[in-house]
């Protein structure tokens, strides 16, 4: 066999490999916020009450910045709850700092702290927005 079937038969090969590999690894999702009604698949919204809420962290230096956006469907909607700053330690996440939270409408707060180096960061919030009981977490940032 001369090298360039050979080439050919080897990248043949190696496509048919992965497309099957790629087919079976691609498992499906599941959505929690899904209902089978009749034969029909039903998306139901994620919040009553809340169209979004988004917890962010960030750092210049050593100087974090926490901040959560809450964006109810209503703008006489209130929210109550916490945002908190954790660290990761021992295999866990622990808090290091927490701000209340307390307002009707859009809820947009930032607050600063001053962290250590070589620490792993992430910001955390729990909030009530009318009927919604909410928990969600940033991605996470090291130091």
């Amino acid at each position: 066999m001369n090298k360039r079937k050979f080439t050919a038969l080897t990248l043949t090969a190696m496509m048919a490999i992965s497309v099957q590999a790629a087919s079976v690894s691609a498992a499906p999702l599941e959505i929690s916020n899904t209902e089978v009604v009749g034969s029909n698949q039903v998306i139901r919204p994620q919040w009553e009450s809340t169209t979004m809420v988004i917890p962010s962290i960030s750092n210049s230096g050593r100087s974090i910045s926490v901040s959560v956006l809450i964006t109810p469907k209503s703008k006489t909607e209130k929210s109550v709850g916490t945002v908190y700053l954790q660290k990761y330690s021992g295999r866990r996440w622990v808090t290091e700092k927490s701000w209340s939270i307390d307002d009707s409408g859009t809820v947009d707060i930032t607050k600063t702290y001053t962290g250590k180096s070589k620490v792993k960061y992430r910001t955390k919030v729990v909030v009530t927005t009318g009927a919604d009981k909410i928990t969600a977490t940033s991605s996470e940032i090291t130091l």
